[in-house]
């Protein structure tokens, strides 16, 4: 349960009041959800292009959660050949590299409006039991 001082309180001892919490809030702006997703990863350099085949455990309409994923570099920028089962063809995304602790979290970018509609239907496709409130509490 969250503890809270009194402003009294922590002024009187010069601090500032606070709650505290066992986890963060989640601060994204949109549901995620447990599906596998099929990727082809790419990346850049100044020499070569290195793809690699992976799955995404995880999506929402503002990107997808990668397992098994190593040698990305947070703030890189990737590109993607998602598998969606609601789109006739792949889709082409960039996404830049958000994190890469337990998963490797990719945000897109800039999609285009059919890109932004297809992904948003899938999600929605998703039973509400694949809803996560985490990508780290499976």
């Amino acid at each position: 349960m969250p503890t809270q001082h009194s402003s009294a309180e922590g002024l009187s001892r010069g601090k500032k009041s606070m709650t505290w919490f066992s986890r963060p809030p989640d601060r994204r702006a949109s549901p995620r959800f447990r599906a596998d997703v099929p990727l082809t990863i790419s990346v850049v350099d100044d020499h070569e292009i290195t793809s690699v085949h992976a799955l995404g455990r995880g999506i929402s309409e503002g990107g997808v959660s990668v397992v098994g994923i190593q040698g990305l570099t947070v703030g890189g920028t990737v590109s993607l050949e998602m598998h969606l089962p609601v789109a006739n063809q792949p889709l082409w995304v960039e996404a830049v590299v958000r994190h890469t602790a337990q998963h490797c979290g990719l945000e897109f970018l800039a999609l285009s409006e059919e890109q932004q509609r297809l992904i948003k239907r899938y999600c929605r496709w998703q039973p509400q039991e694949k809803r996560q409130q985490s990508w780290s509490r499976r």
